[in-house]
């Protein structure tokens, strides 16, 4: 009887003297809750105006978003043994989470062109740009075609000419003229030619460095981390960065769900009793327990 005695003793001095620091996790919760929510319901209307076109449409699709976070929030802490409620609550998890994933997805996008940007371009690319630039030619088609035509024309002006030296040599004047302007012309062709065989050279390779910088982009642009976990799990680069926005989200749900149920939970009795009264109740207890071990043993 009096072990009896004195393990109820122990149990209701347990039940009524140990601190609860209810008041304090909830203030902690509840602000927590409220930042948590807060992001959670700037992140999903961030991503559906982004989709919408019209004013109308962005209003619609933003209280939307709002009153999808507060469901996936607050659903669990006011119902939790209803059927219905957790269903909602499962199908507001999955569109809060696919409407912050997109948010993630085009923040990754932004960060993304941003790492590519800061890619340069090279000094070499820049210095076949303009040695191109300084070149004044003709496509190098067009300038291979007259030189074609003017050489032939030059040949036969110089054959003329030669058969003119042959026959009479004191009345080739003419001929000799042609023969001087056709060499001329063939001449300044060949230096042009040369430029524009210059120039298509210069583009291929200014060709073959913006080939490179847009490899050198493509490897920047992609997140160091996703590119690690893509080597390890063979995953692609995209399928990881899809992955970690759905995570995210998901535990930013979960989390907001499990501080909102600490906020709105309710009290126990022993927890929501003022200090002094249950320091009374602590000592009737003690007493109580005291006489009736007392009686057991008599």
């Amino acid at each position: 009887m009096f072990f009896n005695g004195a393990c109820v003793s122990c149990e209701a001095m347990s039940s009524t003297t140990t601190p609860l620091p209810y008041p304090h996790t909830r203030t902690v919760a509840g602000l927590l809750a409220f930042i948590c929510t807060a992001v959670c319901i700037g992140m999903a209307s961030s991503a559906v105006m982004e989709r919408a076109t019209t004013k109308t449409e962005q209003w619609v699709m933003l209280a939307t978003a709002v009153a999808l976070v507060l469901g996936s929030h607050l659903l669990p802490a006011l119902s939790r043994r209803s059927v219905v409620t957790k269903v909602l609550f499962l199908v507001c998890i999955v569109a809060t989470v696919y409407n912050q994933a997109h948010f993630f997805a085009k923040a990754t996008h932004r960060a993304s062109e941003h790492r590519a940007k800061t890619v340069a371009v090279s000094s070499h690319t820049l210095a076949l740009q303009e040695e191109l630039d300084s070149i004044v030619a003709r496509p190098l088609v067009k300038v291979a075609a007259d030189l074609a035509k003017a050489t032939a024309q030059d040949a036969a002006t110089q054959s003329a000419l030669a058969r003119c030296q042959v026959k009479t040599p004191d009345k080739c004047a003419t001929a000799q003229v042609l023969g001087v302007a056709t060499a001329a012309k063939v001449q300044a062709l060949q230096v042009e030619n040369t430029q524009a065989e210059r120039a298509a050279d210069l583009r291929r390779q200014l060709a073959n460095a913006a080939a490179a910088h847009d490899v050198a982009q493509a490897l920047q642009s992609a997140d160091p981390v996703d590119v690690q976990l893509a080597a390890i799990t063979g995953l692609s680069i995209k399928s990881i960065g899809t992955i970690a926005a759905v995570l995210q989200s998901l535990l930013l749900e979960l989390l907001g769900a499990a501080l909102w149920t600490v906020v709105l939970s309710t009290p126990t009795a022993a927890a929501a009793m003022p200090v002094g009264k249950r320091e009374k109740n602590m000592t009737a207890v003690k007493i109580e327990v005291i006489g009736k071990n007392a009686i057991a043993t008599l």
